[in-house]
């Protein structure tokens, strides 16, 4: 069974592209001028027989119909071809390629994680920049715009291409599951390293800026030593929590 809080929405939202969903579903696009068009997906709505109304944003992986002016996530997508809300994340989890971490063991002892943001993921440094590649078709020709490799060819014959998703890479996921106590203390650690580093920074270079400018640096500073601090604190609490669970299985 897969289950998803709004952090896992958000995480599906941003991780699978919406070309990767398109695909998936038969929904063809075509350039038109800068952009990407499809039909608008609202077919109840909207008989959209023309390329040209409906544009695909890759910045905000949604799509947009000027018509309509309706704009459309990748789970609006899924839900207006026939999935309901839960089987849409469900999709959306097998389509990221880390279809595992939403999966849940009954018959294993759940303890409660705290969840990082986005942005607090990254201020510790816990964020993952690196995508990996995902090959899933070979085609004659380059097909379209979208990213491909070549695989062979000759001069004056045809090449063939090796298409390809690519993926976020997240491994504190998988630390999660299989080891939340090293979870935690992972966490606690960079939160303590974050802190310390902010301090050193603002030692080093608080001289670098005038008087009328010293107190905007500091309370930059101090702001994210504070959250830093503040996500300390809850993953402190958490595993103490955790030991403490821990302790009643024995």
């Amino acid at each position: 069974m897969l289950l998803f809080n709004d952090e896992d929405k958000r995480e599906l939202l941003e991780e699978v592209s919406i070309y990767n969903v398109c695909d998936f579903l038969g929904i063809e696009y075509q350039n038109t001028g800068c952009r990407k068009s499809i039909l608008c997906p609202d077919h109840l709505n909207h008989n959209d027989q023309h390329y040209g109304s409906c544009f695909i944003y890759e910045n905000t992986n949604t799509a947009h119909c000027f018509v309509c002016n309706k704009s459309f996530d990748t789970i609006d997508l899924l839900r207006l071809n026939g999935y309901g809300y839960y089987d849409a994340l469900c999709q959306l989890a097998n389509l990221s390629g880390s279809l595992s971490r939403f999966e849940k063991q009954p018959d294993k002892k759940q303890f409660w994680l705290p969840n990082l943001t986005k942005e607090e993921r990254e201020l510790i440094g816990l964020y993952p920049t690196k995508r990996i590649k995902l090959y899933y078709a070979i085609q004659e020709n380059k097909p379209d715009d979208r990213k491909y490799d070549i695989i062979f060819g000759k001069e004056g014959e045809d090449d063939s291409f090796l298409l390809y998703k690519t993926l976020k890479y997240n491994p504190w996921f998988m630390l999660q599951e299989k080891n939340p106590e090293g979870y935690l203390s992972m966490v606690l650690h960079k939160c303590m390293e974050t802190m310390e580093r902010y301090y050193i920074f603002y030692e080093e270079n608080k001289n670098a800026y005038s008087s009328s400018e010293r107190g905007e640096f500091r309370k930059e500073m101090r702001d994210k030593f504070n959250q830093a601090k503040n996500i300390g604190l809850t993953f402190q609490e958490a595993l103490r929590t955790y030991h403490r669970q821990l302790a009643k299985e024995f």
